[in-house]
Order: structure tokens, then C-alpha cells, then sequence
């Protein structure tokens, strides 16, 4: 027998597909490359090492440190702007790097700016006392807003030398479904649906238009054009040119 799929389990059906397709990938290099924009589950990591740091001054002392940064003379701020997914949550902020002086520290920020406006800190961390080697985090709940933020880790050395060393930055974030809206697009999928929030999703991303008549269907069964349509627009599929 040839089990059917109906319309209304399509929404969570797109979202399970989108995750496994994520978890081929969660580890994400900043640099010459864009942060994936699918997948719910799992979480993914924007690496940004240390050599890569943009110097906030031209009149900075530092070297390249192996594979990190080092700060030669006085105090050194390094930026590293940002480009994430709309509405992706920030989980977790990371910095990979050494730490052996007793006197001195690196301090890592993730900062959101709003413009017009100030850069503010959405989480910081600033491991003191001779805390060694290691990977060091900190908790972030953010959720990325393009249209009036711009986002960048900020990396400030409080001294120099090499018992202070920066080898990568890194942020974790993962993606989320919009949260729903107050009223509902078709008529049969209403506020208190089971699958009201999914629903609108795809109603918003414009991946489905519903079955006519302001209705969407959810218990009607799918063709396999039509879940073609569905899955083709949810995971922008294309064909090499």
C-alpha cells in the first residue's frame, strides 16, 4: 500500500527535510563564503580566525601569532563584521585562544548596532586570571534583525605579548521559524491550528498559495507535482548551467 501525504503535515514535513539536509554542514568558515539559510535542528558555527581580525587603528602593534593574533605593544582592538541569516537565533559565542598572563586579558564581543546608533554588547567574554589555553563561551540570545542591525565580534586585547593569543572567534546560531502572526491567512487554518505557525511560514515565503478560495487544505492529499512545487521552492533547488 502507497501511503498518502495531506497538505497539513507538508509545513513540518519541509522543515524535517531541511534539517537533514543541514547536518551535512554545520561547521561554516566566515570568510569568501555566506552562512546557510535552511535547516532548524542543528546548530551552525561561524569560524573566524584569528589572521583574518581586521584592526580597528593603523597605528596597532601586532603580528600573526602561528595561526593566530598577537599583540605586540600597548592595547590592540580587532573587529570582524558579520553577515547571518534573517531571524537566525545566536545561541553562543566562542573564543579559541591562550590566556597566561595574570595580569592582562582578551576580552571577545558580540555587538549588534543599530542605525542610527551605538554598537551595543549582546554578550561578552573576558576570561581573567591566567585561565591558559582553551575554548571559551558564553551564552547569546539574539535574534538577527538585517533591516536595523548590523552585526560584528569585536576581539580587545588588554595588554600584549605572547602569553596573549587568539587563534579563532566563533559564533553559533540556528535558525528558526517565524513566529506566527495574529491573524490567519485561510480561512481553514485558524489562530488555534495545530499547524498554524508552519502554515503561515510557507504562506509568507510564498512557497504555497493555498488550494483556492482562501483555503489551504491542510487534510486534502498531495500530488507529487504538487510536492515538487513545494520542495523546490523551500529549498531553492536549480539545475547546473
Amino acid at each position: 500500500m502507497v501511503g498518502r501525504i495531506v497538505a497539513g503535515a507538508v509545513p513540518a514535513l519541509l522543515l524535517s527535510l531541511a534539517g537533514a539536509a543541514a547536518s551535512s554542514g554545520e561547521t561554516h568558515v566566515s570568510e569568501g563564503s555566506t552562512p546557510e539559510s535552511w535547516g532548524t535542528q542543528s546548530e551552525t558555527l561561524v569560524v573566524i580566525p584569528g589572521l583574518a581580525l581586521i584592526p580597528r587603528t593603523s597605528t596597532m602593534a601586532y603580528i600573526g601569532n602561528g595561526a593566530g593574533r598577537e599583540c605586540t605593544a600597548g592595547t590592540c582592538l580587532f573587529i570582524a563584521p558579520l553577515q547571518l541569516p534573517a531571524g537566525a537565533q545566536v545561541v553562543r559565542i566562542e573564543l579559541d585562544g591562550c590566556d597566561t598572563s595574570g595580569t592582562e586579558s582578551i576580552s571577545v564581543r558580540f555587538d549588534y548596532c543599530p542605525h542610527p546608533g551605538a554598537c551595543l554588547i549582546a554578550a561578552e567574554i573576558e576570561p581573567v586570571g591566567s585561565p591558559g589555553c582553551g575554548l571559551f563561551s558564553a551564552p547569546v540570545a539574539q535574534t538577527i534583525d538585517n533591516a536595523n542591525n548590523v552585526y560584528m565580534m569585536s576581539v580587545n586585547f588588554n595588554g600584549n605579548g605572547s602569553d596573549l593569543v587568539v587563534r579563532t572567534v566563533r559564533l553559533a546560531y540556528k535558525l528558526q521559524v517565524s513566529p506566527p502572526p495574529a491573524s490567519a491567512t485561510f480561512a481553514d487554518v485558524p489562530t488555534s491550528h495545530p499547524f498554524f505557525q508552519f502554515v503561515e511560514a510557507l504562506a509568507a515565503s510564498g512557497i504555497t498559495g493555498g488550494c483556492g478560495g482562501g483555503n489551504f487544505c491542510p487534510g486534502d492529499p498531495l500530488t507529487r507535482g504538487q510536492m515538487a512545487a513545494f520542495l523546490a521552492k523551500a529549498l531553492g533547488l536549480h539545475w547546473p548551467q
